[in-house]
């Protein structure tokens, strides 16, 4: 998991912002803490998805195994 401190939120920022200006029409994040996301996300002019990163972000996406629950070893926390 990425942004667990606000140190690593921060890098994760200043890189999501380099890719804002330089194009990007969206942003997704995955295996977040909540409150990196929603800072991200508050930070940002674009979109921000994610997939386990917390209810903060403009959307969500769900992999259809995890969803489908088609693993055998664990089940998703965030489905």
């Amino acid at each position: 998991m990425q942004g667990k401190t606000a140190k690593q939120a921060e890098i994760i920022l200043e890189q999501a912002q380099a890719l804002q200006e330089a194009g990007c029409s969206f942003l997704l994040l995955e295996g977040m803490p909540r409150e990196s996301a929603e800072m991200i996300t508050e930070a940002l002019n674009i979109p921000v998805y994610g997939i386990g990163a917390g209810d903060k972000v403009d959307g969500q996406l769900v992999i259809f195994h995890d969803l489908m629950g088609l693993f055998w070893e664990f089940k998703s926390k965030f489905v």
